[in-house]
């Protein structure tokens, strides 16, 4: 068993132990039963319950079970646990639950002990963490946000209700093995070799990535089905009612296909290439979450022209559906969450940037510059 400290030493993570009946006791309520307890506690039912959160520390079992405290007086603030082994967890991935008494919440807390229970996870061979949260429960997944985990979508219980599933890679450099993140290919070192798996296009609108696909299939270094595109989804499915095409649904609609032909690639161990924007982490989430289902690499292409030349290539193109407005809002994103470091953070194995006007490289010169496998 061990205590898990927060750098400024007011929040505590240690074991459940008898002392604590009482004081769960008291801050149970309407919430806590509704959302983590699923039922009114009673004095034996939580003194049996905290034995058996004993007996998996001592046994080394799959649930480990912390109290939340607060201060140099440790006041029991509310409860975490950890569950390393439950219906619906892949390998590697290890369910957090929590919950705060009513005085302590609001603070912060349930935030940080997230983010200090998910070394432990980490330390102990979890590769990901996972928040299961009823889709009414805007307070839980307000802290999921803030602990750095992204929405995934929903998934069933045993009992059969719906909830709201979030996640978070959890860093293990001991464990990466041939997956380490490889260094950013030097200029004119010659082609850059790119695995069989999914290619990950991240940049702005007008940032040249469809002249750089189409230059990859004119020279035959990838098939035309390769390429999956979400703007050429959105025209197969809208094409005919473009009031339809830029609606939450409509959104939700072509990435579900989007993400059907990626999954029909890999799983036949072919490459896809998912030419979207992706310049948010919550983007870039859902599609390495799907390479892990098919231990697929997963290689990141990075368009970063100037915002210059970004405004320019966009002039040229005579979007209606994209304004200047997007651009530089799809540029600022860009510049907060596709530095390649960032990138390689979050589940890349390798990185790589395309060149292209701002370099004097044409598509087909950066076509040129990489070979598929």
């Amino acid at each position: 068993m061990c205590d898990l400290t927060s750098a400024d030493g007011n929040v505590i993570l240690s074991p459940l132990g008898p002392d604590d009946v009482r004081a769960h006791l008291a801050g149970e309520d309407d919430l806590l039963v509704r959302w983590l307890n699923g039922g009114p506690g009673t004095q034996a039912g939580t003194a049996r319950y905290i034995r058996h959160c004993t007996e998996q520390w001592a046994t080394g079992g799959p649930l480990r079970a912390f109290g939340i405290r607060v201060g140099a007086e440790r006041a029991l603030a509310g409860t975490i646990d950890l569950r390393f082994e439950m219906p619906g967890l892949s390998t590697g991935q290890v369910n957090v639950a929590y919950g705060l008494y009513p005085a302590w919440r609001g603070q912060g807390l349930a935030t940080r002990a997230v983010l200090l229970v998910c070394r432990y996870a980490a330390a102990e061979g979890a590769d990901q963490a996972v928040i299961q949260v009823d889709p009414d429960n805007t307070g839980s997944a307000a802290v999921a946000h803030r602990a750095g985990f992204t929405y995934v979508g929903q998934a069933s219980g045993t009992d059969g209700d719906r909830f709201d599933q979030y996640v978070r890679d959890l860093p293990a450099p001991h464990r990466a093995g041939d997956l380490r993140p490889k260094p950013l290919a030097p200029a004119g070192a010659g082609p850059i070799r790119v695995p069989a798996g999914l290619v990950v296009l991240v940049g702005p609108p007008a940032s040249g990535k469809t002249s750089f696909v189409r230059a990859l299939i004119a020279r035959g270094h990838v098939d035309e089905g390769a390429v999956v595109s979400s703007d050429e989804i959105r025209a197969e499915l809208f094409g005919t009612s473009p009031a339809e095409m830029n609606t939450d649904a409509a959104d939700a609609r072509i990435f579900a296909e989007r993400d059907r032909r990626i999954v029909a690639r890999l799983a036949c161990g072919r490459t896809a290439i998912a030419e979207s924007t992706n310049v948010t982490p919550g983007a870039r989430a859902r599609l390495v979450l799907l390479a892990r289902r098919f231990n697929a690499p997963v290689t990141m292409l990075r368009f970063a022209p100037d915002l210059g030349t970004l405004l320019d290539q966009h002039a040229g193109r005579c979007r209606t559906d994209i304004t200047t407005a997007d651009v530089h809002a799809f540029a600022a994103d860009m510049a907060r969450h596709g530095e390649a470091g960032r990138l390689r953070s979050e589940g890349a194995h390798a990185v790589h940037d395309v060149p292209g006007r701002q370099q004097g490289a044409t598509p087909a010169e950066a076509a040129a510059r990489f070979s598929f496998m």
